[in-house]
């Protein structure tokens, strides 16, 4: 990316920041806008970790579903991308409810992944969760569980990089709003979402192979 390229995404970031509250952000380091070195997924790859977080949800509200699920994921080979901690939740047993809430918010997750490809034309803001016709808009786009998903998965792009690189920094630097918030005792000056911005937070850090690491259960979160 040239100068004024960075000049014109750091202005974009930060009139975004400021329209969520967070208005004092000056964005001094522009190479920290420079996303031409980054190592996305494979778009295929998001599509399959897509169609895993949409069938976790629907298993977490129909835990004697797990089975066929797992014969889905296993035939149409989504299940070398589930990951070590999901295989134990579709193993079996009686989760804990904290679990179950975690792995119900994948939702917002699928749905990030399905803007990022370009399945869906916008991604809501961060300040709530999708509604009910977003939803609806998006399930119309996607194979239902138990379809066939190879040429849903092998038609996959991405939407403009540098569209999905500057969401990822927003919701980046909301953590560190947040975390800061959490040290300094001030209040929260914005209508963020936190449950909807750390998932996003994290699929959004997954798809870029955030600090080099691939595997989902281990994505990194720091900023």
């Amino acid at each position: 990316m040239n100068g004024s390229e960075l000049k014109e995404s750091k202005d974009s970031l930060e009139k975004k920041l400021a329209r969520l509250g967070i208005k004092h952000v000056n964005v001094t380091y522009l190479p920290y806008l420079d996303y031409s070195n980054v190592e996305f997924h494979k778009p295929y790859d998001a599509g399959c970790r897509l169609l895993i977080l949409y069938g976790l949800v629907f298993a977490v509200q129909n835990l004697e579903a797990r089975p066929n699920l797992v014969q889905w994921f296993q035939r149409e080979k989504l299940w070398e991308h589930v990951s070590e901690t999901e295989r134990a939740f579709l193993g079996g047993g009686e989760p804990e409810q904290r679990r179950l809430a975690r792995l119900s918010w994948g939702l917002e997750g699928a749905l990030t992944l399905g803007w990022a490809l370009g399945l869906i034309q916008h991604l809501p803001d961060p300040t709530r969760t999708a509604t009910d016709e977003e939803l609806d808009a998006f399930f119309a786009v996607i194979p239902e569980l138990g379809d066939e998903t190879e040429a849903f998965l092998s038609s996959l792009s991405y939407r403009n990089l540098s569209e999905i690189f500057e969401e990822n920094l927003v919701i980046e630097l909301a953590t560190g709003y947040f975390r800061d918030l959490h040290f300094n005792g001030q209040q929260d000056q914005t209508h963020i979402n936190r449950a909807v911005s750390f998932e996003r937070h994290k699929t959004l850090n997954w798809l870029r192979k955030f600090s080099g690491i691939a595997d989902w259960d281990d994505t990194d979160m720091s900023t």
